[in-house]
């Protein structure tokens, strides 16, 4: 088909596409291509009936949870003393207050979850946490 439409054809194309043909049947009694005839519909905005409206995407609420929920309270105080690795059981905290050679860990009961302690949960986790509320 040649680049411009004749009258014919665009009366052609007005009356089948408000009749309810499709693309491809419209291209097919044309001798064009689906494509063309697409493009020339939405060229001269034809439409078929009324639209009907486009729902409202709407955004998920935020969540109103803190991020870091042990952050938001004042962290528990230092636990008593260190124990020793031979020492160190499964309840134990994993975090380690001094030189990594002496081979000594916090040794307070460690939360639900974490490696670590309250208070070394809380530490651990205090730079992410900041990091997160800034961006």
């Amino acid at each position: 088909m040649p680049l411009e439409w004749n009258a014919d054809e665009l009366a052609t194309l007005h009356s089948m596409w408000r009749a309810g043909e499709t693309g491809t049947t419209i291209a097919a009694r044309l001798g064009t291509s689906r494509s063309a005839v697409l493009g020339k519909i939405s060229r001269i905005g034809l439409m078929r009936g009324k639209r009907a409206p486009r729902p409202v995407r709407r955004k998920p609420p935020r969540s109103t949870k803190p991020k870091f929920p042990f952050l938001k309270r004042k962290p528990p105080p230092k636990p008593s003393g260190p124990v020793h690795f031979a020492q160190l059981a499964e309840h134990h905290c994993r975090w380690i207050p001094g030189e990594p050679h002496t081979q000594m860990y916090c040794g307070a009961t460690k939360i639900s979850g974490s490696s670590y302690c309250a208070a070394h949960t809380h530490r651990a986790w205090a730079r992410t946490a900041a990091k997160a509320t800034a961006a």
